[in-house]
């Protein structure tokens, strides 16, 4: 049996035992936390498993900590949002120098497709930088246009404009970002928290089937400084301002590590509806806000007993985590 095949039947038997807690009429059943789809145990064992293992955190990235979703689900978010992540990144290292940009050079007889590399003292893009242009392919019949077009133009000189497109979408990058801060919520805290009716709000921003675009405010940026010392990714909860308490999972910064992207997550109450409507309300109102974030250890030890997901026999582990921190306030 290979290593992701061991892995997937371990994190099957615990999300199956978990899910049993939640909905007791379910037993030896997996259920996807993005489509809410039930899968049994021969979704594991067929010729293309309908079980995958979803990164937290994209693979491209370097991302290791993995959970399971079924294989659409991972397929068609990897495909339309987790790429724009790796393609964001692209951009960072073009800016720094260490890689190269697809463009197309434009003129009036056609375009050819090119690369764009940049040199700079200042190591980032600047009005200082030099760019360099590479052909993509000398055998291109638009290049072979191209050379006998300038051969033959007044004085062999032609003019031209470079273009390039925009290699990320930033809304489906926060989508990403959103859909791993879920991801995260499931291998922490299991359907308790995926099953609930605020973390359904979530997973229909994630579907596609919300309109409000309001979510993006809990998408935001802080020092490494300012966040709790805890490796990347991390779950916590925002405890002020009061107004908008909530979960936040911790993720890494493409551009650089002194930055952490910080994901805002309703918690458990009421208010959690409508947190990210609370969040813009705020960021309206307050020129400057004060955040307190607290992070979340992995185990926690209550009573002498270590809790986790992993001791799937604890019901309400997630409850007892969000009204420990919120009474402290």
């Amino acid at each position: 049996m290979g290593k992701n095949r061991t892995k997937r039947d371990r994190l099957f038997s615990l999300y199956a035992s978990n899910l049993s807690i939640y909905c007791p009429h379910i037993t030896d059943q997996f259920l996807c936390p993005i489509c809410l789809r039930l899968f049994d145990r021969d979704a594991l064992i067929c010729e293309s498993p309908e079980i995958t293992l979803a990164h937290i955190v994209p693979h491209s990235m370097g991302g290791h900590l993995c959970t399971l979703t079924c294989r659409k689900c991972n397929n068609d978010i990897g495909f339309d949002y987790d790429s724009q992540i790796k393609n964001e990144k692209n951009l960072y290292d073009w800016e720094k120098g260490i890689d190269k940009v697809c463009a197309s050079l434009n003129y009036d007889g056609g375009n050819v497709p090119v690369y764009l590399w940049h040199t700079t003292k200042d190591n980032y893009f600047s009005e200082n930088s030099n760019i360099k242009l590479d052909w993509v392919n000398l055998r291109e019949p638009s290049y072979q246009k191209f050379i006998r077009d300038l051969r033959t133009s007044e004085n062999n000189a032609i003019q031209v404009s470079i273009t390039t497109k925009r290699l990320y979408d930033r809304k489906k990058l926060e989508i990403s970002l959103l859909h791993s801060a879920f991801l995260m919520m499931f291998s922490q805290l299991g359907y308790e928290y995926i099953l609930s009716s605020n973390a359904d709000g979530v997973r229909r921003i994630i579907l596609g089937r919300k309109n409000s675009e309001n979510w993006r405010e809990g998408v935001l940026y802080f020092p490494i400084t300012a966040v709790p010392n805890y490796s990347l990714p991390f779950i916590g909860v925002l405890i002020e301002p009061r107004e908008i308490c909530s979960f936040y999972v911790a993720l890494p910064f493409t551009r650089t590590d002194k930055r952490v992207r910080i994901v805002i997550l309703p918690g458990f109450d009421e208010e959690g509806k409508n947190i990210y409507d609370r969040l813009l309300e705020v960021g309206k109102r307050e020129s400057k806000i004060s955040y307190k974030l607290v992070g979340v250890p992995n185990i926690f030890r209550i009573d002498g007993v270590i809790h986790s997901l992993d001791n799937s026999k604890h019901a309400g582990f997630g409850k007892w985590l969000w009204t420990r921190y919120v009474a402290e306030i």
